[in-house]
């Protein structure tokens, strides 16, 4: 099917969905093209996860009763860092009742609003990258520690990037203390140095305190340990 998302008085996606789909509880989109903006105000969403709509600028959420966002989004011009890219996204989020946020987005400009954070309780396959002078901006994971602070469970994917230089100490870079935290996943895969993969390991302990559970997953080429 097609919308036409920009075409004054069109049918767009957020339409269908309100009002041919009211009773609606669970959406995936993926892959779509040309979807420059997406407007979705909804009662019934509980579930929502957007995949890989590249054209996407602007996602526009109102939902009370959703409890569960996926985004996974490459927006994002070659070099990796360009001054000069007119390539931006505004993400806005409101939905009180939001207890898990599974995010990658990559943007050279991202503008994020999530209202109303006191809820989330899990954050899923949290991003980190840990080396290089934009480590840390680069697919916001430490905004959405620094922005959520009620997080329970916590599920990182830690990045290693051996063409950029210096570590990142999570601490320096304002990281948060999570005392609510109680059970911690860390993935990561095996091309990390022993010695440098502890050392980014140890701030993500310091930071939760109260953590009872700890689990950490090194992928190969074919297993997982």
């Amino acid at each position: 099917m097609c919308f036409d998302e920009e075409e004054a008085g069109a049918r767009t996606l957020g339409d269908f969905v309100s009002t041919c789909c009211p009773r609606l509880r669970k959406l995936e989109i993926w892959g779509l093209k040309k979807l420059t903006q997406l407007v979705l105000c909804t009662e019934a969403l509980e579930e929502l996860d957007v995949n890989y709509s590249n054209d996407l600028q602007k996602l526009d959420v109102n939902a009370p009763n959703l409890r569960v966002l996926g985004i996974k989004l490459f927006i994002i011009s070659l070099p990796l860092i360009d001054e000069n890219s007119n390539k931006h996204l505004v993400v806005g989020i409101v939905a009180p009742m939001l207890e898990e946020i599974d995010m990658h987005i990559w943007a050279d400009r991202l503008d994020m609003h999530i209202h109303d954070r006191t809820s989330v309780r899990h954050l899923r396959n949290l991003g980190l990258r840990m080396r290089g002078q934009y480590s840390c901006n680069t697919d916001y994971g430490l905004w959405r520690l620094k922005n959520c602070p009620n997080i329970e469970h916590l599920d990182i994917y830690l990045r290693h990037m051996f063409s950029m230089n210096g570590l990142i100490d999570l601490m320096d870079k304002g990281a948060p203390r999570l005392h609510k935290v109680r059970s911690m996943v860390v993935k990561t895969s095996y091309l990390w140095p022993e010695h440098r993969f502890v050392t980014c390991v140890r701030p993500l302990l310091l930071m939760c305190p109260g953590l009872r559970s700890f689990c950490v997953k090194i992928s190969g080429r074919d297993k997982v340990s």
